[in-house]
């Protein structure tokens, strides 16, 4: 819940200083440094450094960032949120996705799908759900055949092995 709050803050000034594609970019390359080096995390988030000496250190790192994303980055080390930093940068980007009508599926599949059949499904789903679709395919050795999207909180599953689960409880 908290993640919404600093999400939606964000996109709200990004919105009002016209700076969304700036903020997107900039917060996935925080995103990804912070993934690839644990130690500059360990370092933002440890309860004994100083919050002004977290906010020279973040500042030394993104000196080429805007300074709008560089202070909200200063404020979550204010309020000790930083340790929130993913999950408010996937709140970010759903409002990003949902203010461009823009719906993200994860597709699972036994193989990996050939650029026809995602074409074919992005289609059926666009003309479904009137929405743009984003696919983010999986593959799932584990499953026999078939895919399984997620979106938007919904499941459809047309995998093989659950239909062969539906036929074993509707034979017993």
């Amino acid at each position: 819940m908290l993640s919404k709050e600093y999400a939606l803050a964000l996109f709200q000034l990004a919105e009002d200083l016209n700076k969304t594609k700036i903020f997107e970019e900039q917060f996935k390359v925080i995103i990804e440094a912070f993934k690839n080096d644990e130690d500059i995390m360990t370092i933002i988030t440890h309860p004994k450094i100083l919050a002004s000496e977290k906010k020279e250190i973040l500042g030394n790192v993104l000196k080429s960032f805007d300074q709008d994303m560089l202070y909200f980055c200063y404020v979550l080390i204010d309020n000790g949120r930083f340790e929130a930093l993913l999950g408010i940068y996937d709140e970010f980007i759903s409002l990003i996705k949902k203010s461009q009508n823009t719906m993200v599926v994860n597709v699972f599949s036994a193989v990996p799908l050939s650029s026809d059949k995602v074409s074919e499904l992005i289609n059926i789903l666009e003309n479904k759900y009137n929405k743009n679709i984003e696919i983010v395919a999986y593959v799932n050795e584990k499953m026999l055949g078939g895919i399984r999207l997620e979106f938007d909180g919904l499941v459809l599953d047309d995998a093989l092995k659950t239909n062969l689960d539906d036929l074993k409880s509707n034979l017993m």
